[in-house]
């Protein structure tokens, strides 16, 4: 059974929030075992409840360089977040404008996007300067409101409306994108990882 119809909502908040620090700009806790690491993290929580992330936990850990090769895996993950991600020619671009209205302004998109995230209580750090649309920014919401749907269960699911209305346009097609394009096995297993979590999620809601 998959993770997302096993795991508690607080858990598979983690993950998601896990996947929105894989996607944004890599640090050595990208690296590395560490209690910054939030995708290693939330995996290893998980791992005690659902045996398919003690899998992915499995993938992870295999991906990560020993501690003498940190600071030497360090810059070749940057090149390829670079290469993939980051203007002027991405080869996969990580924003929601882009898969679902790409002939329209991103701006005019993510002003839309950034009205969710003050429903939600919640406002772009001026840290992080990129469009409201960015996958870092939409997986994080989606985070934040699975663990206050936990905080509610009686109430509207607003995870689940946020997702069907926005992740699950683009997010398997950016996905899918980056685990065949994707020159290193931590974005590949990253993009596969997200899969599978949306997988499930859709599963649930049939």
């Amino acid at each position: 059974m998959m993770a997302q119809e096993t795991l508690a909502p607080n858990l598979t908040a983690d993950l998601f929030a896990g996947l929105a620090f894989a996607f944004d700009f890599p640090g050595e806790s990208h690296v590395r075992v560490d209690p910054c690491n939030q995708l290693l993290v939330a995996l290893v929580r998980a791992s005690d409840r659902d045996s398919e992330m003690a899998a992915w936990l499995d993938r992870l850990t295999a991906v990560l360089p020993e501690q003498e090769e940190v600071s030497s895996r360090l810059p070749g993950l940057r090149r390829e977040f670079q290469r993939l991600f980051e203007l002027p020619s991405p080869v996969v671009l990580p924003y929601e404008s882009a898969w679902v209205t790409p002939n329209d302004s991103p701006g005019v998109f993510s002003s839309g996007i950034a009205a969710s995230y003050r429903e939600a209580g919640l406002c772009q750090s001026p840290d992080f300067r990129d469009l409201s649309d960015h996958v870092c920014l939409e997986l994080e919401l989606l985070a934040h409101l699975s663990r206050r749907t936990e905080c509610n269960p009686g109430g509207k699911n607003e995870a689940d409306r946020f997702r069907t209305e926005h992740l699950d346009r683009w997010l398997p097609g950016f996905l899918g994108a980056v685990e065949s394009r994707s020159e290193d096995d931590y974005y590949r297993l990253a993009a596969g990882l997200g899969q599978a979590l949306l997988f499930a999620a859709k599963g649930r809601d049939r």
